[in-house]
């Protein structure tokens, strides 16, 4: 059996922790020194829900106070008591957002935007007890599943399966949305097979966190195994260059993205934690897939984001490249 937490990479986690903190603002704004896309508000609710979760794991109260500066302007950012797309940039960035970025800051995001904050403070809350944040929440909720019937009429990608999970997260201190999650649990699993191979490995890496959260190990050999393998087994998911390199989508085509490796190396080894067994973290691709993301170390205790295939360039160091390999050393995405 395997350890959630990866002792042999623990210092490497200790690390990207000692980078984040300084970075994080009283205000709740984050500091990268260069990121691929401009930071907004998703990511850095994303980076705070793992923050908190690493900060109870590690017993390190910095990250806690972290993520509560992060969660707390997350909540006084909203629109119509949900959330835009929240862009800032006060760094360098390889990809900046499009002229529109005001207009996409003032009006709701389609979506998406707010069941991942929703799930990220259901996190903090859940490892905190800080009710200061519940019932702003509690508006949000009422307001998101007011605003869109999840899953059928859900935009944006991940809508649904992060409602869900803001509905699992919050439904011991927010009891009256907790049914809310259910058709859309039942709506993953019936797609979970058939998506997984076709859609990039971040997204079945959340539809896998959210049936292992709400409904533990009932769909690990009938859902969960097959759609790992049937992602694992996709021509269309591998890179010509290497064939143990992940696609995350077009817009990615020329670099080699955490978001795509990792993922797949967080599903193979969470299938084996809930599995009690080593099914997938014994293979030659979850070896390399390892040792590629110990290559993306950045000499300051980041992440690099991506990883050009022409060049071999790496760079990008914005949330996404911390809160991912959190998330697969410490098993940490959730409490």
């Amino acid at each position: 059996m395997i350890d959630r937490i990866d002792q042999e990479r623990l210092h490497a986690a200790k690390a990207i922790v000692d980078y984040i903190l300084p970075r994080v603002t009283e205000d709740g704004l984050f500091h990268p020194e260069e990121s691929l896309w401009a930071e907004s508000g998703v990511y850095r609710s994303q980076h705070a829900g793992t923050l908190a979760v690493t900060g109870k794991l590690l017993d390190d109260d910095r990250c806690i106070e972290a993520a509560r500066q992060l969660l707390y302007r997350t909540i006084e950012v909203r629109v119509d008591k949900l959330w835009g797309v929240d862009w800032w940039w006060g760094h360098p960035v390889a990809d900046p957002p499009s002229e529109d970025w005001h207009e996409q800051n003032s009006v709701v995001e389609n979506g998406f935007a707010s069941p991942i904050n929703l799930f990220n403070l259901g996190i903090y809350h859940r490892v905190t007890g800080d009710d200061a944040v519940v019932e702003p929440a509690r508006e949000s909720m009422d307001a998101m599943f007011q605003r869109w019937d999840y899953p059928e009429a859900a935009s944006g990608h991940m809508a649904a399966e992060f409602a869900a999970l803001a509905a699992w997260a919050w439904e011991e201190a927010l009891p009256e949305f907790a049914s809310m999650k259910d058709p859309i649990i039942h709506w993953v699993v019936d797609r979970f097979v058939e998506q997984a191979p076709t859609d990039f490995p971040f997204a079945a890496a959340v539809r896998m966190t959210l049936m292992l959260a709400a409904t533990g190990t009932e769909h690990l050999e009938s859902t969960i195994r097959p759609g790992i393998d049937a992602l694992l087994a996709a021509p269309s998911r591998r890179y010509d260059h290497n064939r143990n390199d992940f696609r995350h989508n077009e817009a990615t085509s020329s670099q080699v993205n955490n978001r795509a490796n990792m993922a797949v190396a967080i599903m193979m080894k969470h299938y084996d934690l809930a599995a009690g067994e080593q099914v997938y973290t014994s293979t030659s691709l979850y070896a390399y897939l390892s040792a590629w993301i110990d290559g993306m170390r950045a000499p300051g205790g980041s992440y690099y984001e991506s990883k050009d295939i022409a060049t071999g360039r790496r760079y990008g160091q914005g949330s996404p490249a911390h809160y991912i390999p959190l998330w697969w050393i410490l098993g940490a995405r959730l409490p």
